[in-house]
């Protein structure tokens, strides 16, 4: 099995946890945080759902600077699961065609986070990928679960039986 194969087995999965956690969010319950410095469920949901397009611009790009980062694309929220979802599934897409179109070279080759001179860091793609996607993912859908339990809804297993499951 190849890295590029690998990393979509991988995405595949994820995938698949993240929409059964997406399919969860009550759309009437979007202004929701449970805390004052909490993003609202709504926008967490949509950043969820837009996150893997970071896997499609890391392998068009050296470099993501968050200078050029329109400020908007992070208050998005979807006036419906359908919306939700297939947000996902493009950018599940994508993520998916730019792996599998990544040569070892590229995977291994250097890309950048920045605000401008301001660098966070610089690590092989595969590495970024990694972290900077999936365990980025990982990280938010978590937080969603918990979001979701404060509300009373069912919270799906993702690598095993919920609570609710059992």
């Amino acid at each position: 099995m190849t890295i590029q194969e690998i990393l979509v087995r991988e995405l595949d999965a994820e995938v698949g946890y993240t929409r059964q956690m997406l399919e969860r969010v009550p759309m009437d319950r979007q202004d929701f945080a449970p805390h004052e410095r909490s993003m609202p469920l709504g926008r967490l949901a949509a950043h969820v759902a837009s996150l893997l397009s970071l896997a499609s611009q890391m392998m068009q790009a050296d470099f993501l600077d968050f200078n050029t980062v329109d400020p908007a694309s992070y208050s998005r929220v979807h006036d419906s699961t359908a919306s939700l979802l297939a947000e996902l599934d493009k950018e599940a897409d994508a993520a998916r065609a730019a792996l599998r179109s990544a040569t070892d070279e590229q995977l291994q080759a250097t890309w950048t986070l920045r605000a401008g001179d301001d660098v966070f860091f610089a690590l092989p793609r595969w590495e970024v990928y990694r972290r900077f996607t999936m365990n980025h993912l990982v990280h938010h859908r978590a937080q969603i679960a918990v979001y979701l339990r404060m509300l009373n809804v069912t919270v799906p297993g993702m690598y095993g039986p919920s609570a609710d499951e059992m």
